[in-house]
């Protein structure tokens, strides 16, 4: 049969059953884990520079002015209803029930409209 101790602060060791051995280190192992897992997803800043190369600013600012144009000419092609549901949905973070209840619809008319505008989105950036 295995013998288990705790250390005390003055070194000694006193022996304990493995139920009281197991609660008292409980803690600690748990932190140990958790420092284990949190290692594993973080990393330095030079670690992530060696990962991941910065977009020159010129770059960025293009892609953000290009996104922007192209989100302003998709949602220039929505009816006022269909725009409707989309601020409230992506701008505002009301759900479909929400909205369907300003519009007086049912939840499924709304989310029928969802899709459906949705789709209609995806086939004008297609073209």
């Amino acid at each position: 049969m295995k013998e288990y101790y705790i250390s005390l602060k003055d070194g000694t060791k006193v022996p304990v059953t493995e139920e009281v051995y197991r609660a008292y280190k409980q803690h600690t192992w748990r932190e140990h884990k958790k420092r284990n897992v949190r290692s594993k997803h973080e990393c330095s800043l030079e670690q992530y520079e060696d990962y991941h190369t910065p977009v020159a600013s010129d770059e960025l600012l293009e892609k953000i002015v290009t996104d922007k144009i192209l989100i302003e000419t998709l949602l220039s092609a929505l009816t006022p209803e269909e725009r409707f549901i989309i601020d409230e949905i992506y701008f505002h973070g009301q759900s479909e029930r929400d909205i369907a209840k300003k519009i007086q619809l049912s939840n499924v008319a709304v989310n029928k409209k969802h899709h459906k505008i949705l789709d209609k989105l995806r086939n004008l950036s297609r073209k």
